[in-house]
């Protein structure tokens, strides 16, 4: 979904020039980049012709609706802009720090109508997540089950059993406290809340993924649909995971971040947003309930890079494009994003980098100088400790060799989203009453959603090794023993 705040995004960075005549555009993305254009030209008439247009195709986005309130209220027209603003957050605007903002807008302010959606604001907030939990309810199938949190303003609508369901939320509920606690106390997020969207979390049957994948990646996300786990929208509000685990985890983080920088009016650098949200994928709770941060395969990225001196230097890698970030070498920049916020973590500093930098941002929109600041150290110096940390990370085992712990069977490696589905069995292998189609959940009570987890898990484990494997057969969950053996 396109941003609403299209010309205050914009502003900044084009020029008003004398518009040349230039074929009618025909798709809402060119009838929409042809309003803005307008508008910043001075031409405001232009710019509600095609914003109307745009409508004409969209009728249900909200943001042309936005716009038009922005091109009203530069005409003093200030009814008309209120009825456009009003029809917008009917649509699904929900952004009060954008609303309050927005230079464009300002000549409302101090209207009464403005002064009533701004001091109502949080029961516009609810009103809208009923209006969307109605429309989930007849979007999804009847093997949907809904949920609210009223706590971290979520709703759920899932595929999954309740079993599985009420473990997915009880993992984004430890994500959240964890986040709050040791990323973003230091700004007092908890205590805002309230001024919060709400989000939807969609933990979609196979079939309803691929369909969604396909609307939000086209056609090729058939052929490479693995490497789509799932994604966080800010802008719809939504959050779609295609397993219980690591991805739900990551994308559920980045609600939290996304509320941060929001609040704040801010845009995180790309190496932060997915970083922090990449800590959290692998992780080991301890018996009093708190999140342990592990080293994973992309741990294993970073120490080969580190042993092999192609870590590139970290005031390169914290001011890299964002699209340079996400294309070409996508995998390793993961990797090493993550690596280096497990490393300001294990020195209890993440709540002082956040501070620093959210504190700093005007000056140093990337993050590096808050980096060198938190870590008291930059430049060569600065490398040189990362990479010798990096450089003697604990490398994770990434498959099951032979001769190490394995239950005996043969696992579909692709996750079904809740755990891994059983495809076949060792010879002359006890396998617990385990069957063909069985979903193993959890190891010794710990969840094992993919196969690195699995694996992670079985290492820790030594042959001869009784373990409880909890597992769902059709719509019910079950508990067995198995006796680990070596690998073939």
């Amino acid at each position: 979904m396109r941003r609403p705040a299209a010309f205050l995004l914009l502003i900044l960075g084009l020029i008003a020039v004398p518009l040349q005549a230039q074929p009618e555009p025909t798709t809402p993305e060119a009838i929409q980049e042809a309003a803005i254009e307008a508008f910043l030209a001075g031409d405001l008439d232009a710019a509600e012709r095609h914003l109307r247009h745009q409508l004409e195709l969209e009728p249900d986005n909200f943001v042309p609706h936005y716009n038009l309130a922005c091109v009203h209220a530069g005409r003093d027209d200030l009814d008309r802009a209120a009825d456009e603003l009003e029809r917008a957050i009917e649509l699904g605007f929900i952004d009060i720090v954008q609303l309050t903002r927005d230079p464009h807008l300002a000549p409302l302010h101090s209207t009464p109508r403005y002064e009533r959606i701004v001091k109502n604001w949080d029961k516009i907030l609810d009103a809208r997540a009923g209006a969307s939990l109605d429309a989930a309810k007849d979007r999804f199938g009847p093997e949907y089950t809904f949920h609210s949190d009223e706590l971290l303003r979520l709703t759920y609508a899932s595929a999954y059993t309740d079993v599985s369901t009420a473990e997915a939320q009880e993992e984004i509920t430890r994500v959240f406290a964890w986040a709050y606690a040791r990323v973003f106390s230091s700004v007092h997020e908890a205590m805002l809340a309230r001024q919060d969207a709400w989000v939807m979390v969609i933990l979609p049957t196979q079939g309803d993924f691929l369909a969604w994948a396909v609307r939000t990646y086209g056609r090729s996300a058939r052929q490479n649909l693995t490497a789509i786990g799932g994604h966080y929208s800010h802008d719809a509000k939504e959050l779609w995971a295609a397993d219980l685990g690591a991805t739900l985890r990551h994308e559920a983080f980045h609600i939290l971040h996304w509320r941060s920088s929001t609040r704040l009016g801010q845009m995180h650098a790309v190496w932060m947003q997915e970083g922090l949200a990449s800590l959290v994928e692998s992780i080991d709770v301890t018996d009093d309930g708190e999140i342990k941060i592990m080293p994973c395969w992309r741990t294993n990225q970073v120490k080969f890079l580190a042993r092999a001196g192609r870590l590139p230097s970290l005031e390169a890698f914290c001011t890299m494009p964002r699209e340079r970030f996400t294309s070409g070498r996508a995998l390793a920049n993961y990797a090493q994003a993550r690596a280096l916020f497990m490393w300001i973590n294990e020195q209890d500093k993440l709540d002082d980098f956040y501070k620093a930098y959210v504190e700093g941002y005007r000056d140093d929109p990337m993050g590096y100088k808050a980096l060198c600041t938190t870590l008291g150290m930059e430049g060569r110096e600065l490398d040189l400790a990362f990479r010798a940390w990096a450089r003697e990370l604990p490398s994770v085992p990434e498959e099951v060799r032979p001769g190490t712990p394995s239950l005996g069977i043969d696992i579909e490696a692709m996750s079904t989203g809740e755990g891994l589905e059983v495809i076949g069995f060792a010879p002359r292998r006890s396998a617990g009453g385990l069957r063909m189609g069985d979903v193993i959940t959890h190891l010794d009570g710990k969840p094992v959603r993919d196969y690195y987890e699995l694996v992670r898990r079985l290492a820790a484990c030594a042959n001869n090794q009784s373990v409880d494997v909890r597992y769902r057969r059709g719509r019910e969950h079950h508990t067995t023993t198995i006796i680990l053996s070596p690998a073939g």
